[in-house]
């Protein structure tokens, strides 16, 4: 991959939602209902959703009864999540900022990253993000991370797909380079050609947790699905770890 901010330009596209707008909307309540159900925290938990997007999760956390925030570095994604929060009547905090910058304070009960919205960095970068995050975290606080299954995307990648949708052409090519698994949008209109990037880390999840564990968080839970089955490495096909920070 040459661009190594992929993730600005396309996020920022109004093209991204061709793709992601319409999907997923049932994988975010389960996910959302499986962490509200381990936790069942207090009304009007303070939460923070981190790389927040669209604002599916934020605002099903709204919808909770939960005091919610989300931070996104798209003005694009954080306009469609306050149009259809307030369409839901749901009152949500946004902010448009950077996840590896020291954004907040202390006082958050629960941090969530959701949807792999992490891993678009260098290794440094990545891993300190978890410090930032247990910063914002109360003592006791929890974090939420969602992330791909190692193990289970090199056995199932599926290479190539293609699309149409209100006569947009969507074709999609995904590989791994050595540390990475990369794909390459393309979006076809009548009159024009978009290819759009994405590029995320590839890491075992045995070094995540020690990341987290280093960083002052305990595991847990660890799920292999949205439906709250238990990780397997070789067969789930996402790594849910559900984290308290001790100090």
């Amino acid at each position: 991959m040459s661009n190594n901010s992929w993730f600005r330009d396309w996020f920022e596209s109004e093209d991204y939602l061709l793709i992601y707008k319409h999907r997923n909307k049932e994988e975010a309540a389960l996910l959302v209902r499986l962490v509200t159900g381990t936790l069942r925290l207090a009304e009007k938990s303070q939460i923070l959703d981190l790389a927040c997007g669209f604002g599916r999760h934020s605002i099903l956390f709204g919808e909770n009864g939960y005091s919610v925030t989300g931070l996104d570095l798209s003005s694009t994604l954080l306009k469609i999540a306050r149009h259809d929060a307030e369409a839901r009547g749901v009152k949500l905090s946004l902010v448009r900022g950077d996840i590896r910058e020291e954004v907040f304070r202390p006082g958050f009960d629960l941090v969530s990253n959701f949807f792999t919205s992490w891993g678009y960095f260098s290794d440094r970068e990545n891993f300190d993000i978890f410090r930032l995050i247990a910063g914002y975290l109360k003592s006791g606080g929890y974090f939420v991370f969602d992330y791909f299954n190692k193990q289970y995307l090199l056995k199932n990648l599926v290479p190539e797909s293609e699309e149409v949708h209100q006569g947009i052409t969507i074709s999609q090519k995904r590989y791994f380079t050595d540390d990475s698994v990369n794909k390459v949008i393309r979006i076809k209109k009548r009159n024009s050609v978009k290819e759009f990037e994405e590029s995320v880390k590839l890491y075992d999840p045995g070094l995540i947790i020690d990341k987290l564990t280093a960083t002052g968080f305990k595991i847990r839970n660890q799920f292999g699905n949205y439906n709250g089955e238990m990780y397997d490495v070789n067969n789930s096909p996402r790594l849910i770890l559900i984290c308290q920070k001790e100090y």
